[in-house]
This record gives C-alpha cells, sequence and structure tokens, in this order.
C-alpha cells in the first residue's frame, strides 16, 4: 500500500514538473523515441523530489527531452526506473 500511495503521489505531483532539460511526462508524446532507460537507487527513503531529480539529470546525460517512471519501490529502500525518449 505504501508503495502505490508513493506511486500515486509521484506521479500527480510530477506530471507536469520540469527539470533541467528532460521533463517528466506520462504517457511520453507519440513521435517521441525511446533511447534507454535510467535507474535511481537510495538505501532508505527518498523524496519524490530526489527521485525526479535523479532521473531527470540521467534522462539529460543521455540526450533525452522527456522521461517515463515505469517502476518505483519505496519500501526499505527508494528504488525506481524510468524510460526516456527523444523528440525528433
Amino acid at each position: 500500500m505504501k508503495s502505490a500511495l508513493s506511486l500515486s503521489l509521484l506521479l500527480f505531483v510530477s506530471g507536469s514538473y520540469a527539470a533541467t532539460e528532460a521533463t517528466y511526462i506520462n504517457p511520453a508524446p507519440l513521435d517521441a523515441k525511446q533511447i534507454g532507460q535510467v535507474s535511481f537507487f537510495k538505501a532508505g527513503s527518498a523524496t519524490q523530489s530526489e527521485v525526479i531529480e535523479s532521473l531527470s539529470k540521467k534522462s539529460d546525460a543521455l540526450g533525452g527531452t522527456h522521461f517515463v517512471v515505469t517502476s518505483l519501490n519505496a519500501a526499505d529502500t527508494t528504488y525506481a526506473t524510468a524510460n526516456v525518449y527523444h523528440l525528433n
């Protein structure tokens, strides 16, 4: 239940979150091409800002313009993954 609540809050709050360059968006734009995946890991709890900021920076490093969170676990450790997209 805690993971589901965390994911719901993460998706709700960060739905329009714009980072340095890569932007969290769900779903990805239709003309975007998936260019990779990124992940976040932290022992213990992490704030949603930490998760989004880390995924965004890693997406930027891949040359992505958007990313979509595909998994989130916020139990004893915080772990998240995201697909990275580039708009053509």
